[in-house]
């Protein structure tokens, strides 16, 4: 989903005009559009004046909103940053420029679904659950952010779920600190068919916001290399905890900068001796680049990746040049070499929403390469065929 500006300005003010009064307007952009310097919440308070908006990548780190949806989200003109999360301001007064990034747009994504009441949650977490039932989806992992996971594990129980679910706990950050406390008071098996473990932290960002933390600067931004999302310390504080909690460590990295940073802190906990059997997750593992793979290995680092990571191959080059591109996502290469990998994961993106809202869709256009020669490092999976592409083979590849 790439709109341009344009597009996505069109699309809004027709909203904005049918659009029932005081319903909240949702969209979802990709990195076209917010790297437009339009994008911000002043154009949206011309644009759609009468109604709050909330424009979201759809990666989901990073968001607009106007001014009346700041306003209904309970977002000051004077809102602190929540550690690992920053919310832009304008260079002229400092305030608020509507532009909310990582754990500052995490916040907003929960204040959203809190608009939902129980009814309408209910009934959309039937909805998915039947709908995967369907499909023939025997377990579901559930990452409880927004909906928390105490929220999540209440809507499961309740609707009930047909099929196994694994809730891992997903916490928001405030300007005092992480919530380590959210899900915590839950059992492990509140149903035969619900298992809650694990817990999530999000480390840095993504290409799509230029705001995964690279050790070098972006190709297309030479004066950003993203940056992370809480420091060394603060890893060895989540690494830790699992120690303590017994739980499973899920960390989201994209970045070299941020692969490196947290296997320092791996190493500085206990490293190999510690390490090595409790599978620790990194989801997405774009960053573990030639030199940090023997270094990963050696933890008993586990690597998911998400299929999105593979189909925006156009983008990564754009953002981190040619060759940087071609050592990252070495996906096929960690499989080959026996590598401990919980494979591709299918994300749910679906989160209760208000019935008190309107959406609007623009056209996907994401571009598949059909470049034969390119020396891409990618598997490819589609509804049970998978396909390794290695250098040299004549077909198209998904990455």
């Amino acid at each position: 989903m790439d709109p341009t500006w344009s597009e996505v300005a069109d699309q809004l003010a027709a909203t904005e005009a049918k659009a029932p009064r005081g319903s909240f307007i949702i969209g979802d952009i990709g990195p076209t559009a917010l790297d437009d310097p339009q994008a911000t919440g002043t154009s949206l308070d011309k644009l759609a004046p009468n109604h709050p908006v909330m424009l979201r990548t759809w990666s989901r780190h990073a968001v607009i909103l106007n001014r009346i949806g700041l306003a209904k989200l309970g977002v000051k003109e004077d809102e602190p940053d929540p550690l690992g999360g920053r919310f832009l301001r304008s260079a002229d007064n400092g305030k608020l420029t509507g532009v909310a990034f990582e754990y500052a747009a995490f916040r907003l994504h929960q204040a959203v679904t809190a608009l939902a009441s129980e009814s309408e949650a209910l009934q959309q977490m039937r909805a998915f659950l039947s709908q995967a039932a369907r499909f023939g989806i025997t377990s579901v992992q559930d990452m409880s952010m927004p909906a928390g996971a105490e929220r999540c594990v209440a809507l499961l129980e309740k609707a009930p779920t047909p099929i196994r679910v694994r809730v891992m706990r997903m916490a928001g950050t405030s300007a005092n600190g992480r919530d380590t406390r959210e899900g915590r008071s839950l059992p492990r098996n509140p149903t035969p068919l619900i298992t809650v473990s694990g817990t999530k932290w999000v480390l840095d960002g993504s290409p799509i916001e230029s705001s995964a933390a690279m050790r070098k600067p972006y190709a297309d931004n030479s004066k950003s290399s993203g940056w992370l999302n809480f420091n060394e310390k603060e890893m060895e504080a989540m690494l830790r905890e699992s120690l303590k909690n017994d739980d499973q460590l899920l960390a989201h990295i994209v970045g070299d900068r941020t692969t490196a940073a947290f296997l320092t802190a791996m190493e500085a906990t206990g490293g190999k001796t510690i390490w090595e059997k409790r599978r620790v997750r990194i989801e997405h593992g774009d960053g573990i680049m030639p030199d940090l793979v023997s270094r990963t290995k050696d933890l008993g680092v586990v690597v998911v990746q998400n299929p999105t990571h593979v189909t925006i191959r156009e983008l990564l080059v754009k953002r981190y040049g040619q060759e940087r591109t071609e050592q990252m996502s070495l996906f096929r290469s960690l499989l080959v070499r026996g590598w401990h990998s919980a494979g591709l994961r299918l994300r749910r993106t679906q989160q209760p929403v208000s019935q008190h809202h309107a959406s609007f869709d623009l056209p996907w256009k994401a571009k598949r390469s059909a470049d034969t020669g390119t020396g891409c490092d990618c598997l490819y999976a589609d509804f049970g065929l998978r396909r390794i592409c290695r250098k040299g083979q004549r077909q198209p590849c998904a990455g």
